[in-house]
């Protein structure tokens, strides 16, 4: 069968080997090899397609933090705007009502200051006295000497202290806010929410470091608006009053978590032991009495000396 055996010989048939099948057998492979890696027009293209969605990504990164600073310079600027527009919880709800509990603060700081200068004294006791006979006097111009009466007032001119004490700290004014601080002392103890802390914290907020001012309003405020003054001074080392008025420390200022305390009557403090033992012949004639009681007290001596 002749054509079977064409067949097996066909099938059995080796190429030729030689100079023109090894180029054709390369021609291959390079074109598979250029067929992965695709014609130069086509690099450059996918090239160009990821430089462009990195441009992309890149632009949209900026937009994003475009708008991120646009919302924070927003947010500021309502902050800002609140600051400016918020009462600190005062609301007067009349035009009488808001003119007196300013002509309280007026009366009460002029009378504090004649105080202090008539008498050119600078011991604790006597300034103390000077704050108490201030409020006495602001209570007498104001027509609140009735008890009843000053309690009633009382609510309202603390709060326009605060208010008013609050607005001087956003100012950059802080020291005139501390005879506010004092009075919104005072009238929250006429309205017997606070027990009478004695001269040592009217001392600290007439004399104290700022850190102790602005926490004393914070505390006491229904709005937000001196956290951010708060965060700036809550660094500063809270500072006391030494009692003893022959401290040798530099206006008798001392850090307070490492002062003495009277534990006769826990509203005095010390910078040491020495200066309490130096103080004491004097401070035992007083201890734990009020503010009121120490200006009976000196008004009486200066009575008998004439």
């Amino acid at each position: 069968m002749p054509s079977k055996k064409k067949k097996s010989k066909a099938k059995g048939k080796k190429p030729a080997a030689g100079k023109g099948g090894a180029n054709k057998a390369a021609d291959n492979a390079a074109a598979v090899e250029q067929q992965k890696k695709g014609t130069p027009l086509d690099s450059e293209m996918q090239r160009l397609r990821i430089g462009d969605k990195q441009g992309g990504d890149n632009e949209d990164d900026a937009l994003l933090e475009e708008a991120i600073k646009l919302a924070a310079v927003e947010e500021q600027e309502m902050k800002l705007k609140e600051k400016e527009n918020c009462t600190h919880g005062y609301n007067p709800s009349s035009t009488f009502q808001a003119r007196f509990c300013e002509g309280y603060l007026k009366t009460f700081t002029e009378s504090y200051h004649s105080a202090i200068t008539l008498r050119g004294e600078n011991e604790l006791y006597v300034r103390c006295h000077s704050v108490t006979l201030a409020f006495e006097t602001a209570c007498r111009s104001m027509g609140t000497t009735n008890a009843s009466r000053n309690r009633s007032n009382a609510e309202r001119v603390n709060t326009f202290c605060l208010a008013e004490g609050t607005k001087f700290i956003l100012d950059g004014k802080s020291d005139d806010a501390r005879l506010p601080a004092l009075l919104a002392l005072i009238t929250k103890s006429v309205r017997g929410k606070m027990p009478d802390s004695g001269p040592q914290k009217m001392m600290e907020l007439l004399d104290g470091d700022e850190h102790t001012l602005v926490q004393f309003f914070r505390k006491q405020l229904p709005c937000s608006c001196l956290d951010e003054k708060y965060s700036e001074v809550k660094s500063i080392t809270k500072m006391g009053i030494c009692y003893n008025d022959d401290c040798p420390l530099p206006d008798r200022m001392a850090i307070r978590r490492s002062m003495l305390c009277c534990t006769g009557c826990r509203k005095v403090n010390y910078c040491s032991r020495k200066c309490q033992e130096a103080d004491w012949p004097v401070h035992k004639e007083f201890c734990g009495l009020t503010a009121e009681e120490l200006g009976a007290m000196y008004f009486n001596e200066r009575a008998h000396t004439g």
